[in-house]
């Protein structure tokens, strides 16, 4: 008999933010590791080292990217969501042996690879299983905590792996990967999901239970008009095959989907925009090493903590109002990072007040969005039950979200490592500034 914790609320978000923490640590903890050891262990030439840096980054969001899509179409096909997150154990598992053996630049890619269609596996089933859980009115506030195990896998990477591979070399990098896999694969083994009937009554019921209504996009909820409609349309129609696919269009072509999916892309270019310049900005302007290019994402990372208290402002005062908020203060704290330019106390302060003002955009506008995908999901089942399915479409739609970090992952190395080689660390400030004006016009419009 299955112990009734592992099928518990609290062990499946601990599961889902475990992988979820895990996935982006694997990420990330070769940030500011690569420029080092690419010179001292694949002997890549200095002058390459940029490109090749950039290179890897993009290898891991570019499977992140088809993967994506896959995963999110299968997730919503399987019984058990738990099923794609085991699947993915081995394939993290083989990833982090190969980065491990990686003495060379095509295994180091081959590795990054592999780590993008885990993690395109992690969050396309990951979600879906926490929203099947606690449903859409408890959703927005558990993403807080899961979007702050996120960041912390974005940021303890980097830090940890600055720190240690200055202190102990690149294996011991890779030790602390593998007891991180370790605990992963426990959990995830342990975890129990409902399994549910290809009609989803399942997912639906629970969704029932768990939640009281639907948000709209300004924060209200109206439960006798929004729920019974919903649930009622997601019972009129069995799943197509083709039909299951096209709902992939039905989303992208939906103005209110793709403005979100728009901006989650903008603000995982900005994320990895900096991954991938930044411990080279601060190498060769401050003349900082692995160490210091581990730790100065800590002030980029801080606001994280402050991700469950954005989804309570949305829920007040609407989340058009708040991501318009973030999105006003992130034009002049990416285009202000300009102004870096020299070797002194003064600017290596106002780095970190900029850096930490830009994580407040990029952490605290993702969970009111992720929260306001869902009740747009929820209108397209309304009209189109045939597409969507008795099951729903909360994978693939989780699926479109990963694409647009995935999108978001390879704009931001590729464009910021161009901008800053050919037009200067200027020119790459004002075109962030530039892009939260661009989230600006779609969250209002």
């Amino acid at each position: 008999m299955t112990a009734p914790w592992r099928a518990s609320e609290f062990f499946i978000a601990l599961t889902i933010s475990v992988a979820i923490f895990t996935d982006m640590f694997l990420y990330s903890v070769v940030i500011p590791v690569l420029p080092f050891a690419l010179s001292e262990l694949a002997r890549v030439p200095e002058k390459d080292v940029q490109f090749w840096t950039t290179a890897i980054l993009t290898a891991y969001t570019s499977t992140f990217l088809v993967g994506s899509v896959i995963s999110g179409w299968v997730t919503d096909r399987l019984s058990k969501r738990s099923s794609l997150l085991v699947i993915g154990l081995f394939l993290m598992l083989g990833a982090t042996v190969m980065l491990f053996l990686s003495r060379s630049i095509t295994l180091l890619i081959v590795s990054r690879m592999i780590q993008g269609a885990t993690g395109a596996m992690v969050w396309s089933a990951g979600l879906a299983l926490l929203l099947d859980t606690f449903g859409h009115e408890r959703f927005g506030r558990v993403m807080g905590y899961v979007i702050i195990c996120q960041t912390l896998g974005t940021a303890i990477g980097p830090t940890v792996g600055g720190v240690v591979f200055a202190a102990a070399g690149y294996n011991a990098v890779l030790y602390i990967c593998f007891v991180l896999v370790g605990i992963d694969i426990l959990l995830r083994l342990l975890m129990v999901d409902k399994p549910v009937s290809r009609d989803g009554q399942s997912r639906k019921q629970n969704r029932e239970n768990s939640s009281h209504g639907a948000r709209t996009r300004e924060g209200l909820v109206n439960p006798s008009e929004a729920t019974p409609l919903l649930l009622h349309n997601r019972d009129a129609a069995p799943e197509n095959f083709w039909a299951s696919w096209y709902a992939f269009v039905i989303m992208v072509t939906t103005p209110h989907v793709l403005a979100i999916l728009t901006c989650f892309a903008n603000i995982w270019a900005f994320q990895t925009a900096f991954d991938a310049v930044l411990p080279y900005r601060v190498k060769y302007l401050f003349g900082w090493g692995s160490a210091g290019s581990g730790l100065i994402f800590l002030p980029l990372i801080l606001p994280a903590y402050l991700a469950p208290a954005s989804d309570l402002l949305s829920t007040r005062w609407g989340v058009r109002r708040v991501t318009a908020a973030f999105y006003l203060l992130g034009i002049p704290s990416f285009s202000c990072l300009a102004i870096i330019q020299h070797n002194d106390t003064l600017d290596r302060v106002l780095l970190c007040v900029f850096l930490f003002l830009s994580g407040l955009v990029i952490n605290l506008s993702i969970s009111p969005l992720t929260s306001d995908l869902t009740y747009a999901i929820e209108q397209l089942e309304a009209k189109h039950s045939e597409a969507f399915g008795g099951g729903g479409a909360y994978g693939r739609a989780f699926g479109l979200l990963n694409c647009a970090f995935a999108v978001g992952g390879v704009i931001g190395p590729s464009l910021g490592g161009f901008l800053v080689a050919k037009a200067g660390w200027t020119a790459l400030c004002s075109g962030m500034g530039a892009i939260n004006l661009v989230n600006l016009v779609l969250v209002v419009s």
